[in-house]
């Protein structure tokens, strides 16, 4: 009961964590101009860290529920999720690795919030060894093949994601120590050691609902995944037709693990729903509604892994991202893709606190006229802080987004043009996994006098 309990509570801040974690990459790229969504700064790593710890959580507490098995691993991951909050704000506060997004760099007083932080993380660890022979459980995992062993394997893929967003965020830190000069890995780096990784979580997404508890036979993983297989092969084979063979591994393979999870989500629905039909005589929307009031947890945690589905497609959308730099004269216009922009003017911003410029750019498709965008170069007085805005056409297939980079004295424009595809779908996932996760946390229906929980 203590866990069923923890788990809800757990919720709550997790789902608020998930919040915030896509409304900084929204304003990352509608706000701060430099083209993406997630830089792998230190800081939003601070976030993702604790965030990936206790989704590892919520996934294998359902063990402990079901088979009384993990008591020990499920109170190891809660005291690193707190232990990982505590480490974030250390982050954030200490300037012992450099972001755009410390706050300060608090001397001495970050060196005591370490103490505190290592302190109650040996304190907790400490407690855990001692009882860890009343902890033990008597239960084993029977079969690799079991939705058990999936939700294990999901929780070590969580954590060797977590090992490398903290290893690559406090790489400088380790090099400085061990070599005397700070080193810092980018980027590229953390997306060639977390893409493979995120598309395990991906496939195991998918895999988990398919299997049953302690054993699957084969005929029931036969019947199980052989319509989700077909999907995401299809899926694939379709991406790869329309992209003329011209994409990346990871992009097909994310494409085709999308069309697999998501074929085994509307599997789950459809057969839920038509027994519901045949047992009550249900309508289907109504039928739908009683799944999500019933079982909220279950069919509700569909939704949630739907919006991680549609994330992928948009982050799988980066495959086809172009990028331009361009100098233009007011009348020249540069061609991307099938859009035509045309730098028309730009003009000053003086304002009280900071001045700069903006551009106006017409923005044609196939000869259409689309939108005149205005993106601004600024420069904060008092900080000297440059800043650009950038401007954004937004469509759900793709956006056209333009930086200007600097206004010439000759009124010559320099501008950064992207056009990003399917990245409208990272936003459109959010706002799915947000929807997912209210069914999940709405009050549960009273069955026999108890909770639900």
């Amino acid at each position: 009961n203590w866990f069923r309990v923890t788990r809800r509570w757990t919720l709550v801040p997790w789902f608020f964590l998930a919040i915030g974690i896509m409304l900084g990459g929204r304003g990352a790229y509608e706000v701060l101009g430099w083209g993406g969504y997630w830089a792998w700064d230190p800081v939003e790593n601070a976030s993702l860290m604790p965030w990936l710890a206790a989704t590892a959580y919520l996934h294998s507490v359902m063990i402990q529920e079901k088979r009384d098995m993990l008591k020990i691993w499920n109170l190891a991951l809660i005291g690193i999720t707190y232990s990982l909050c505590l480490f974030g704000t250390f982050l954030t506060r200490s300037g012992i690795v450099q972001s755009v997004h410390s706050f300060t760099a608090a001397g001495w007083f970050g060196y005591i919030f370490l103490a505190y932080v290592v302190a109650f993380a040996s304190a907790f660890f400490a407690a855990l060894l001692i009882r860890r022979s009343s902890l033990r459980s008597t239960s084993r995992i029977e079969s690799i093949v079991s939705r058990e062993a999936s939700f294990l394997a999901n929780n070590w893929a969580f954590m060797v994601l977590l090992f490398i967003v903290f290893w690559g965020t406090m790489f400088p830190v380790f090099s400085e120590w061990i070599a005397g000069r700070r080193i810092t890995v980018s980027a590229p780096w953390f997306n060639v050691m977390a893409i493979p990784v995120g598309l395990i979580l991906l496939f195991l997404t998918g895999v988990g609902p398919l299997v049953a508890w302690r054993k699957s036979s084969w005929v029931n993983l036969r019947r199980q995944f052989i319509a989700p297989i077909v999907s995401g092969i299809a899926a694939g084979a379709v991406v790869s037709i329309w992209a003329g063979g011209n994409i990346g591994i990871y992009a097909l393979v994310a494409w085709t693990l999308s069309g697999f999870v998501t074929a085994t989500i509307v599997q789950e629905y459809v057969r839920a729903i038509g027994a519901r039909r045949r047992a009550h005589g249900e309508s289907v929307p109504h039928a739908f509604r009683m799944l999500l009031r019933k079982n909220q947890r279950r069919y509700g945690g569909y939704i949630v892994h739907l919006g991680v589905v549609f994330i992928f497609i948009g982050l799988a959308g980066a495959a086809f991202n172009e990028e331009r730099l361009e100098t233009l004269n007011p009348g020249d216009e540069v061609l991307v893709n099938d859009y035509r922009l045309q730098y028309l003017t730009a003009r000053p911003i003086p304002q009280g606190h900071y001045g700069g410029a903006v551009a106006r750019l017409a923005l044609y498709q196939d000869d259409e006229p689309l939108n005149v965008l205005a993106p601004e170069k600024r420069m904060y007085w008092l900080e000297q802080q440059p800043a650009s805005i950038p401007a954004i056409h937004s469509t759900i297939r793709e956006d056209f987004y333009v930086i200007l980079q600097a206004i010439e004295t000759n009124g010559a424009a320099t501008l950064k043009i992207y056009r990003n595809p399917l990245v409208n779908w990272i936003w459109i996932g959010g706002y799915t996994f947000v929807l997912g996760a209210v069914f999940v946390l709405w009050p549960h229906p009273q069955r026999g006098g108890a909770s639900a929980g």
